[in-house]
C-alpha cells in the first residue's frame, strides 16, 4: 500500500504538516494570539502544534512581530519518531520581510540549533554561511502571515519570493473558492488557498548538511499544500492539508485551549 516504505521513514513526513498551519487575522488582532492545532496522519492524531504571535522591537525600538511555532509528537508516536521542535521568526508587520530566525531541532535523527540575521538582502547564518536574497523575500512563515492581510480572491495575481534553508523560491498562490470547515462542531466559512513553491536558485546547496524533514521536503515540486482561512475576523487558518504521495496530512484548529504548551 505504501510502496514498501518503512513505517519510521513514512511517519517522518507528518512533520511537514505544520508548515501551513497558522492562524490568520488582520493586523489589529496581531498583538497576542495563541492557537493549538492537531495534526493527523492517516486520520490518527500524531502531532500537537502551538503557534504564538506577539509584538516585539529591535535594538532601535522599531516595532516588529514575532512568531513562535512549537511542534511535538504525541506519546504514542514517540517510539517511532520523536519531535520537540521550535521555530521562531521575527518580521516586519507591514512588508513581512524577515529580520531574524531561529530553529531549535530536537527530533529522533537530528539535534540542531541554527539562527539567521537578515539585512540588506543578505542572510548571515550562525554556522558562518552567508547567502544573498532578492529584495522583498519572505520566509515560509512570514509568507503565511502575509496571507492574513491579502484579498483571497486576488491571489492569482501574486508572486512572492521565499527564502528557505538558503535557497530562493517563488511562491505562487491560487484561490480555490469558498468552503465550510467544521471547527468545534461549528461550520466556519473559509477561503481555500493553494501554495506552490518553485525553486529559483538551482544548484545551490542548503546552509546545513543535515536539516529537519520540513526543510528537506517543503519545496518539493510534487507536493501540494492547502490552507483554509476563516473569512470573518479574526481570519484564523482553520484547516491545512499537505500531500506528497503517498503521504496525506491534515491539520485542524483545536478548540482545546486548556492544554496549550509550552
Amino acid at each position: 500500500m505504501f510502496n514498501n516504505l518503512k513505517l519510521s521513514e513514512f511517519l517522518k513526513f507528518y512533520f511537514l504538516g505544520w508548515l501551513i498551519v497558522f492562524s490568520a487575522g488582520r493586523e489589529e488582532v496581531f498583538a497576542q494570539e495563541t492557537y493549538k492545532f492537531d495534526l493527523d496522519f492517516l486520520f490518527i492524531p500524531c502531532v500537537e502544534i502551538v503557534m504564538e504571535i506577539s509584538d516585539t522591537t529591535d535594538v532601535r525600538g522599531q516595532q516588529l512581530k514575532k512568531l513562535d511555532y512549537y511542534t511535538r509528537t504525541r506519546p504514542l508516536f514517540n517510539p517511532i519518531f520523536q519531535v520537540n521542535n521550535t521555530y521562531k521568526t521575527v518580521y516586519h508587520p507591514e512588508t513581512f520581510q524577515v529580520v531574524f530566525t531561529e530553529n531549535k531541532i530536537e527530533q529522533s535523527n537530528l539535534f540542531q540549533n541554527i539562527s539567521a540575521e537578515y539585512s540588506d538582502n543578505i542572510v548571515k547564518y550562525s554556522n558562518g554561511s552567508i547567502r544573498s536574497i532578492l529584495p522583498g523575500a519572505h520566509n515560509i512563515f512570514s509568507l503565511l502571515m502575509h496571507l492574513r492581510m491579502m484579498d483571497c480572491k486576488q491571489l492569482d495575481r501574486e508572486r512572492i519570493l521565499v527564502e528557505l534553508a538558503g535557497n530562493l523560491y517563488e511562491a505562487q498562490l491560487s484561490y480555490g473558492g469558498e468552503e465550510i470547515v467544521t471547527v468545534d462542531k461549528d461550520g466556519v466559512v473559509a477561503d481555500k488557498i493553494e501554495i506552490s513553491l518553485f525553486l529559483l536558485t538551482t544548484g545551490r546547496s542548503t546552509v546545513t548538511e543535515k536539516t529537519d524533514i520540513f526543510h528537506q521536503r517543503i519545496g518539493s515540486p510534487d507536493s501540494r499544500k492547502f490552507i483554509w482561512i476563516e473569512r470573518a475576523a479574526p481570519r484564523r487558518i482553520v484547516k491545512a492539508e499537505f500531500n506528497l504521495p503517498p503521504v496525506w496530512l491534515v491539520a485542524t484548529l483545536s478548540a482545546d485551549k486548556d492544554e496549550v504548551y509550552p
